[in-house]
Order: structure tokens, then sequence, then C-alpha cells
């Protein structure tokens, strides 16, 4: 079972798993002091930045720019199981944001933070409260890792099911 806990001083609404998604979504706090002096902390690299309007309060990312902003949200998940983020399609395909850092190892127990990169030509701005990142739970099997170094290449790809793919990379094969 995964749990969360919101840490006190952030006004963020609980994650939530709707019926049929494959994760849980988590959202931006509502400004509170804690929320707006971690927020400025974690940006000091970064040029994101919070505003305070008579309409709101929103988070701004500039063109290319990146913001990291603490979801007030803990963790804890069994030692088998880590936290994936993936994009919303309705924030990537129509804000144009992508998600950074990805992964919520369950032995972290730190706030989580919603890594995300602006690939427009615009600033976009993103209003406290809003749904912005999902988070899909991943079976880690410690099984499922070899590593071989007393071997030739030739003995490492001997069974190797594959062999219509080449050493290019980035989309080399079939040139």
């Amino acid at each position: 079972m995964i749990k969360f806990f919101i840490e006190p001083g952030y006004d963020v609404k609980k994650p939530e798993r709707e019926y049929g998604n494959a994760g849980c979504d988590l959202f931006i706090p509502n400004y509170t002091d804690i929320f707006g002096a971690a927020f400025a902390e974690k940006n000091q690299p970064q040029n994101a930045y919070m505003e305070r309007r008579a309409n709101g309060d929103f988070i701004v990312i500039p063109a290319h720019g990146r913001a990291n902003i603490p979801s007030g949200v803990r963790s804890r998940i069994p030692a088998d199981i880590a936290l994936e983020a993936q994009n919303k399609s309705g924030v990537a395909t129509k804000l144009g944001l992508v998600y950074g850092a990805a992964t919520v190892d369950s032995s972290y127990k730190g706030i989580i933070h919603m890594s995300v990169i602006n690939t427009t030509n615009s600033s976009v701005e993103l209003p406290l409260g809003m749904k912005l990142v999902q988070f899909i739970p991943r079976v880690i099997d410690p099984n499922d890792i070899a590593v071989y170094d007393n071997i030739t290449l030739e003995e490492f790809y001997a069974d190797f099911e594959f062999d219509n793919r080449g050493e290019g990379a980035f989309g080399s094969t079939g040139i």
C-alpha cells in the first residue's frame, strides 16, 4: 500500500486516484508562507517565480525555463515499489510542459517535488491548486538486473532475440 502524508503548513489537495486511472494525481499547493518560502528556495538557480495577483496566485515559468515545485506531500511506499512521474496529457499538450526528475524511490522520506520544464517559446502560467503530475506505482524486481563483466561481447549477445538493431543510437536503425 502506498501512503501519503500532507506536510503541516501546506494547503494542498490530497493526492487522488480516480477509478480507472493508472496513477495518483498531485496538485500544486495553494499559497502559504511555508510553500512560498520552499518554492523560492528550490527555484534560486532556476528562473521560475511566483506571482500573487488579485485574480489568483500563479507560478510563472519563462520560455524554456523550469520550475521545482514542492508538493507538500511525502510518501511511504513498499521497498519493491517506486513512484514514476508521468506527464498529464493536458498539461503536456496544452501548456507544453514536460516532467523532469521522474522517480521517487521507496527510501525517500522528503517532500516530493514536481520538476517541470517549459518546452515552448512563451512563458507559461500555472494557477496554484491545479492538478499537475500523475505518479504511477512501478514494481521493482531486484532480480531483474544482471551484470556480466567476464564474458565477450559476442557471448553477451549470443542468445539475444533481436538482430535488426544497431549501435548508432538516436534513430539510426534503418538508416
